[in-house]
């Protein structure tokens, strides 16, 4: 399963209709979610389906590593 982050552009709160769509995608899980992001997990790419929603945008779940080394510049 791939991880995707979806997130709500809109003004005001994620609206029940959208997320009855994407609770409705095959296969889809909501792993975590906060005021206008979700996380979700799927075996299939759900972007194309996202997109064509308004107000969404959603990408695959990037991991970020920190650089040590930074943190010691920031504390010079």
């Amino acid at each position: 399963m791939t991880r995707y982050v979806l997130v709500f552009l809109g003004t005001g709160g994620m609206p029940e209709a959208d997320m009855a769509k994407i609770r409705a995608f095959p296969g889809i899980q909501i792993v975590n979610s906060g005021p206008n992001v979700l996380v979700v997990e799927s075996q299939a790419d759900i972007r194309r389906k996202v997109k064509k929603m308004p107000n969404w945008e959603a990408d695959k779940e990037k991991e970020v590593i920190p650089n040590p080394s930074l943190d010691r510049l920031d504390s010079q």
